[in-house]
């Protein structure tokens, strides 16, 4: 949670050039670090915005919120472990289900270790809750990254309908990949 990341950027700019957020979205950011894209994409649509992250490293993502939103503004910063359980009471506080679901570079097995399958959990649970959540993930591949096992076990989860590989910039090494549920 202390740079932002190339996969970040480039899910702003898929975002943004694939027409998928608007002032009525209600959008969340799973592991969000910093908070830059949920930020911008709440600066440029002024769409409802959900950022979260584990409550250790929160404090600077608050400041951030804080420092560039007015208190009244819809974008909040909430602490999350993964689970359904949490996606679950995240969603009861929010009192709403999410029409995008973000997360950045959150899948790298030699910083984060398995906790993809936290994730997978959590995507699954989000599609689970509402079939028409675009779940969007970006990543950027890397030596023994556990991409493709984070994939397979989305693919296989028992809400996910689709996962598609849906951008990708080869000098990067950057990854876009959508996650639908059966509608």
């Amino acid at each position: 949670g202390t740079r932002v990341w190339h996969a970040a950027i480039a899910a702003i700019q898929y975002l943004v050039q694939n027409s998928l957020v608007s002032s009525s979205t209600n959008l969340l950011e799973l592991g969000c670090g910093l908070g830059v894209p949920g930020m911008v994409l709440h600066s440029l649509y002024g769409c409802n915005v959900c950022l979260t992250d584990q409550e250790s490293i929160l404090s600077q993502l608050q400041h951030n919120v804080h420092a560039n939103f007015e208190s009244s503004s819809n974008i909040v910063s909430r602490p999350l472990s993964w689970s359904r359980r949490e996606i679950q009471q995240l969603i009861s506080v929010q009192e709403t289900d999410f029409d995008v679901v973000l997360n950045c570079d959150c899948v790298y097995e030699p910083l984060y270790g398995d906790s993809w399958k936290l994730l997978v959990e959590c995507l699954d649970e989000l599609l689970k809750q509402n079939s028409k959540t675009i779940a969007v993930t970006s990543v950027e591949r890397r030596n023994a990254d556990q991409i493709d096992f984070f994939l397979r076990a989305l693919q296989e989860s028992p809400h996910v309908c689709t996962v598609t590989k849906a951008w990708e910039d080869v000098d990067y090494r950057i990854e876009i990949y959508v996650a639908r549920g059966f509608e």
